[in-house]
């Protein structure tokens, strides 16, 4: 094998190397993309499992609690403490979202009202991060 020859070969194989790796790097990239839209889904899942819009009924005495556009009953009590306990016996550290101007989250259900929507971002990305 002449010189020329030789360098043309190794030439040849930096070319293969190079395509192989690029190659490689594309692959990754989509992988990865694959790998972000997977997590997207699962916080979106798990946000729309902890947050509950809810509307407040009182009948007689009594405080009900269902979640919004599903009817689903949340709680009841004769008033806000006895709420707040069937909150903490049953949903843990939910967040419940009611009328878009108050919203009460686990583990104390303070009702708090919404002065400012990122202080609810701010409480979303915390349960995500901690998964509490």
């Amino acid at each position: 094998m002449e010189f020329n020859e030789f360098v043309m070969a190794c030439g040849q194989a930096l070319i293969f190397y190079a395509v192989y790796k690029l190659t490689r790097f594309i692959l990754g990239f989509f992988e990865l993309a694959r790998d972000v839209n997977e997590t997207g889904d699962n916080i979106k899942k798990y946000l729309n499992s902890i947050i509950h819009p809810v509307v407040s009924e009182k009948h007689g005495d009594v405080i009900y609690f269902f979640e919004e556009g599903t009817d689903k009953f949340i709680a009841q009590g004769r008033n806000d403490d006895e709420i707040v306990a069937a909150l903490k016996a049953r949903w843990g550290n939910h967040i419940f979202i009611i009328g878009q101007k108050h919203y009460m989250a686990g583990p104390e259900f303070k009702m708090q009202e919404i002065t400012d929507p990122d202080e609810v971002g701010k409480l979303l990305a915390d349960r995500v991060i901690n998964r509490v």
